[in-house]
């Protein structure tokens, strides 16, 4: 791992992107989980993760077996629990600003103050998603492309008030995944 800062990762949403950002954590030897509101989901991303990572594996793109990844990753529907201990936080849920703005304001409340809080957003305001929380300094907005384990840029989007520090922790993070970080200004 090439992260000194970022050790203990957590995923809301186990869909398309939150169980592929699970996989591309868990393969780089990073402590993940991945949380989702319904078991159903989560055990949908555990299936969906054995295949992509089987296939990754007979390809000779990681050399880690698949098993291991997917029992590495800690699963559950109880978010509070989930975030904790998190170093960063990434949530993947549906482009609704009330919906990520709901889960931020119980981020704030659930995790450490340390945690970085990430949104996996595409079009929508870092500053205004920000705002629920009273650490608006540790909300980032961080774009990945799916699928997230081969797609090799991410977007980084700080708000109106995102540190530099919280700004330097993601990009190294991303960048330990084997990942190219560019910075939207705009």
């Amino acid at each position: 791992m090439g992260n000194e800062n970022i050790r203990k990762t957590a995923v809301i949403g186990a869909g398309i992107m939150g169980h592929g950002l699970a996989q591309l954590f868990a393969t780089n030897g990073y402590d993940v989980t991945l949380i989702d509101h319904k078991t159903s989901n989560l055990e949908w991303s555990k299936c969906q993760m054995l295949v992509n990572l089987k296939l990754l594996n007979e390809e000779k793109f990681i050399d880690v077996k698949p098993q291991d990844v997917i029992e590495s990753i800690n699963y559950t529907t109880n978010q509070g629990d989930g975030v904790m201990h998190a170093d960063l936080i990434l949530e993947t849920v549906p482009e609704d600003i009330k919906l990520k703005t709901n889960i931020l304001l119980k981020l704030d409340a659930q995790s450490t103050k340390r945690s970085i809080l990430a949104s996996n957003t595409s079009g929508l305001s870092i500053t205004e998603i920000s705002s629920a929380t009273k650490r608006p300094d540790k909300v980032v907005g961080c774009h990945w492309w799916n699928p997230p384990y081969i797609m090799p840029l991410v977007e980084l989007i700080p708000g109106e008030k995102t540190s530099m520090e919280t700004m330097d922790k993601i990009r190294r993070f991303i960048e330990s995944l084997g990942k190219e970080t560019i910075i939207l200004r705009k």
